[in-house]
């Protein structure tokens, strides 16, 4: 009884020994295609703009949401233009809301902004502009702000943070965002698993049986969704309904958080509203984005900053737009860098490095 019992188990471990190398062995393939007609790209993160913090000493400082990437396209177009001499760093965070991008700010952007050398003196010194890219959405939280916001815990937190709350906590749903998103980071070479979100191993089978039925489409490629009409039905309900949740109780402290920051260091603070695609905005909707921008404006105008508002800019079609219909596409972002630096944001090319501060300057401790 017990022998076969036994033996039961070793069928059952091998069937899984197979089934594994079987699952292992589709991601591989397709993997293999996608890699064989499209190259990978690797979306900017928080832990990106960290390694290039470190590594220089910028002049403008862009805190965003993931539009952040396109500010660091513009960035790189910046420094081509001024030969270096004007130098930019993006933060940009996934799912954006403005508590999360002000604690990216003050947790992960200050501590390096503050470092000194073994004489005491400040690392960097040039620092002039600090810009906050937002949309309406950052400033709503229609059901309150959570302990935690989950992308700060997934991209922004540090091995200590988790730690800490782990302590504090035990695990628990809200602190696994940090594994699952390392997890998808060290695996970020694989294209099937970019795809699938914080939690790849949940849904590798579903993708895999999806992918493989689908390997002849002209589209397998991309890894996108196309447009559907509920979609974009649900990104014009949300900017619609959008009025009643602007500037939102924990919003509107971080954004205050902001402006003491840039008053205090005496940066150059401007407020960008980034552009949205134009068939997700309603004649209603427009209603809602007047209204954030009337409001976003009365402050800057009230304590004194530039506010930007390229919401809808003449040079961006919907054509521009990822499928999402939230991000700017490759084509897309050179249009945008090209206007943005001939307009709006022209001033950055302005910027040129100044003597440094003394190393008791920018609000140091």
């Amino acid at each position: 009884m017990m022998k076969s019992a036994s033996l039961r188990g070793s069928k059952s471990a091998a069937r899984l020994v197979v089934f594994l190398a079987g699952a292992l062995t589709a991601i591989a393939l397709v993997d293999s295609a996608a890699n064989l007609t499209s190259p990978k790209r690797f979306r900017r993160e928080i832990e990106d703009a960290i390694v290039d913090l470190r590594a220089s000493d910028p002049d403008i400082l862009v805190i965003s949401s993931s539009h952040g990437r396109s500010f660091h396209v513009l960035g790189q177009e910046l420094a081509k233009r001024t030969h270096g001499q004007a130098t930019l760093v993006a933060f940009p965070l996934e799912a954006g809301k403005m508590r999360a991008m002000e604690w990216v700010l003050r947790n992960r952007a200050v501590p390096i902004l503050d470092e000194r050398d073994s004489s005491g003196n400040r690392k960097r010194t040039r620092l002039r502009q600090l810009l906050f890219g937002i949309t309406w959405w950052d400033s709503c939280r229609r059901w309150g702000a959570p302990p935690v916001d989950p992308n700060v815990v997934s991209r922004a937190w540090t091995l200590t943070d988790y730690l800490q709350d782990v302590a504090a906590h035990g695990v628990n749903e809200s602190n696994r965002n940090f594994i699952r998103y390392k997890l998808q980071r060290a695996l970020r070479f694989s294209r099937l698993v970019q795809s699938l979100g914080n939690d790849p191993l949940q849904k590798v089978a579903d993708r895999i049986t999806a992918i493989s039925a689908s390997m002849s489409a002209p589209r397998l490629h991309e890894f996108r969704t196309p447009f559907v009409p509920q979609a974009l039905a649900k990104w014009r309900e949300d900017i619609e309904t959008g009025q009643s949740c602007l500037y939102s109780p924990s919003e509107l402290e971080a954004l205050e958080r902001m402006e003491a920051f840039a008053r205090e260091r005496k940066l150059d603070f401007t407020v960008v509203l980034f552009p949205l695609m134009p068939q997700t905005i309603t004649p209603i909707g427009q209603k809602t984005l007047d209204r954030f921008a009337e409001l976003t404006r009365r402050r800057g105008h009230d304590l004194g900053y530039r506010v930007v508002d390229m919401t809808r800019l003449p040079v961006l079609t919907d054509d521009d737009f990822m499928s999402d219909m939230d991000h700017v596409s490759e084509v897309g972002n050179a249009k945008y860098t090209e206007w943005a630096l001939q307009h709006e944001l022209g001033f950055l090319l302005d910027t040129v490095p100044l003597p440094p501060r003394a190393a008791s300057g920018q609000g140091a401790p």
